[in-house]
């Protein structure tokens, strides 16, 4: 993990806000506003190899569905603290 914040923390602006969760989860979500990408994963197979989906607002259902779910992970997470990897 030290490693992938490590890279966060070179690339975020301090805008970004990055929190850390203990959850197992089978997807990475990556939220903009009204807009989402949707990472699946799949057992042995790198996330870059795995399809991707780019959902909006106005997807209606996947949206919403998704939208919980982060929103739920997102409510029990830790704010990770980039600064020592700037």
């Amino acid at each position: 993990m030290a490693s992938v914040l490590a890279y966060y923390g070179q690339r975020m602006p301090d805008v970004v806000e990055v929190r850390l969760h203990d959850t197992p989860l089978y997807n990475s979500i990556y939220r903009f506003d009204d807009d989402m990408i949707v990472n699946v994963h799949a057992y042995g197979v790198l996330a870059a190899y795995t399809p991707t989906m780019h959902l909006r607002r106005i997807d209606g259902a996947y949206f919403n569905t998704y939208i919980e779910s982060y929103e739920r992970v997102w409510a029990s997470a830790r704010p990770a603290d980039l600064t020592e990897y700037r």
